[in-house]
């Protein structure tokens, strides 16, 4: 019930929205027992649920976003009172049905959350619900299945239609909580992740992402300045997160960018000839020579401030160091402006 957070040289835990502790461990915050829901001055009961919470209409009541209304919908048929039967909607004083054109389980998932289920098992079409009589009110009804109520879909004009009885909409709602995020009966990003919810579910970008859940996007955290890059460092934005590069001649010490500092040892290193070594997470360093050519060397001298790479020494030619050796196989292609940007182990 935490996200793992990225930081410079470690790392921190914070506890997903709706729990509360250090990261390591993360408790449900009761936002029912707490009074810090936003259920009871709409006249709706709380449920705590493990991160969150759910408020209710009370028996014989339905939510239509604003206020607990009585329920427009009802269902019909032998087995309405289990949950299964032809979909009904009081409309203009008067209940009638809806065609079946397009009726699906997300049409469903409201309709029985309207009426009190957790969940829909199935979108009924044709012969499969018993036939209706009297109006049939909607047409073409398109739910993404998050909706309050059925009236919040898309629909046509009320009463307008080319249907028959024979093609009237139902359900079969259940009781019991369907996980849609296990089932993969969701409809969340890649770049997002599905929160069950006692009868549905909800979408949440992951972090470095920003949407609805259903499209999430890459947040820019270079562009936008909120990144915690330290000096002598550039911002690089990667998908869900970024990355902070060392500027040229600088290396990373674990805390911050440090120049990356060069030196020629031995009897004539003040005539320029010597022993190459690199300053390295504070401590100097040799660079074996393996391929050592003329371009690695007049990388080195340019990097000292000297005009021309006479020769490339190796071996029996070069005083021996102690101490750490910091790289090896460097290939550099004569133009780098210091021996770090070059191709090492």
């Amino acid at each position: 019930n935490s996200e793992c957070s990225n930081t410079i040289g470690s790392f921190s835990c914070i506890c997903n929205h709706g729990f509360t502790g250090n990261g390591v461990t993360c408790d449900d915050i009761d936002e029912c027992s707490l009074s810090i829901d936003n259920c009871r001055h709409q006249s709706r009961s709380c449920i705590n649920i493990d991160g969150s919470f759910l408020c209710s209409c009370g028996s014989g009541y339905s939510w239509n976003g604003t206020a607990c209304e009585g329920i427009s919908v009802r269902l019909q048929g032998p087995s309405s009172d289990t949950g299964t039967g032809r979909v009904e909607v009081f409309y203009g004083g008067q209940w009638g049905t809806i065609c079946d054109d397009y009726w699906d389980r997300d049409n469903a998932a409201v309709v029985c959350r309207q009426l009190g289920y957790l969940n829909a098992v199935r979108a009924l079409r044709g012969y499969n619900v018993p036939d209706g009589s009297g109006k049939i009110w909607l047409r073409d009804v398109h739910c993404n299945g998050n909706e309050q109520n059925l009236t919040s879909c898309l629909h046509g004009r009320w009463g307008s239609h080319n249907c028959g009885h024979d093609d009237d909409a139902g359900v079969v709602c259940s009781s019991t909580d369907v996980d849609e995020c296990s089932r993969a009966l969701h409809n969340c990003g890649s770049k997002s992740q599905c929160i069950n919810t006692i009868g549905s579910f909800s979408c949440r970008c992951n972090h470095g992402y920003i949407g609805n859940g259903v499209t999430c996007t890459d947040i820019d955290e270079c562009s936008l300045s909120i990144d915690n890059c330290p000096q002598n460092s550039s911002c690089i934005n990667t998908y869900g997160s970024f990355s902070c590069s060392c500027d040229s001649g600088y290396s990373w010490n674990r805390t911050i960018c440090e120049a990356i500092s060069l030196r020629l040892q031995g009897p004539s290193s003040e005539r320029g000839k010597g022993r190459v070594e690199v300053f390295y997470r504070g401590q100097w360093g040799t660079i074996c020579d393996d391929g050592w050519d003329i371009k690695d060397a007049a990388v080195v001298c340019r990097q000292l401030g000297y005009l021309n790479a006479f020769a490339a020494l190796g071996g029996s030619s070069v005083p021996d160091g102690s101490g750490k050796i910091w790289l090896d196989d460097v290939e550099c292609n004569g133009s780098e402006l210091n021996v770090s940007k070059c191709v090492h182990n």
